[in-house]
């Protein structure tokens, strides 16, 4: 049985994480997107100063 029970709207907003919603904004102000150099192709990476 599926939960038809209304989802609270503060719960929406923390919940959708595209860049105009508040969950987004929060997400991208501390958010540091890392990968192992072995996994990025040659010319891809940038310095991160």
């Amino acid at each position: 049985m599926l939960n038809t029970h209304p989802v609270p709207t503060a719960d929406i907003d923390m919940a959708k994480t595209s860049p105009d919603t508040i969950a987004g904004r929060y997400l991208r102000r501390f958010w540091l997107p890392v990968a192992e150099l072995a996994d990025v192709a040659p010319g891809r990476a940038n310095a991160n100063r």
